[in-house]
């Protein structure tokens, strides 16, 4: 533990507000004020809500739910982004092959060499469903369909954070 428990990520899941916390309890309820801790507890970091499923990256792994109350992990590592595609998810794990794609409860780890990203880095945006941005050490554009990665900068200070927020 590095810090005090902290709230990293909201989301909202079957009608209920889900905040993951550091170090902490997954907090549910349906508005701010009434969040209370359920059973699952890790170092989380970022929630997607998807259809019935609600995936959650962790210190320890990728977990997926659809009642709050089972927990699954789909891949163990230290897991930190996550984007919607559409009809796939792409999540990212602390590795030189950092990239994972899937949904629900099928995944595959993709054959694509990239700088690691450190602890505490969201490293993965979407640009469309096929195309992503990837930033750690260099700033790199990804083709998932085609695997094929173009580096757009290199030699970066490590990126916490990327975001594209205009296409």
């Amino acid at each position: 533990m590095n810090s005090k428990a902290h709230i990293t990520d909201f989301a909202v899941y079957k009608n209920k507000i889900i905040a993951s916390v550091e170090d902490g309890h997954l907090l549910v309820g349906d508005e701010l004020s009434s969040l209370k801790p359920i059973k699952f507890f890790a170092d989380s970091h970022n929630l997607l809500s998807k259809g019935n499923y609600l995936y959650i990256t962790t210190a320890d792994g990728l977990y997926v739910t659809q009642d709050l109350e089972n927990f699954h992990v789909i891949e163990k590592g230290y897991f930190h982004g996550i984007e919607d595609l559409g009809e796939l998810i792409l999540a990212q794990v602390r590795s030189k092959r950092p990239l994972f794609l899937g949904k629900e409860y099928k995944w595959e780890r993709l054959n694509l060499e990239l700088p690691s990203p450190t602890f505490g880095v969201t490293a993965i945006s979407k640009i469309d469903n096929e195309n992503i941005v990837y930033s750690t050490s260099s700033l790199v554009e990804i083709n998932l369909k085609k695997l094929e990665a173009k580096t757009l900068i290199k030699n970066l200070p490590m990126t916490r954070r990327v975001k594209v927020v205009d296409h």
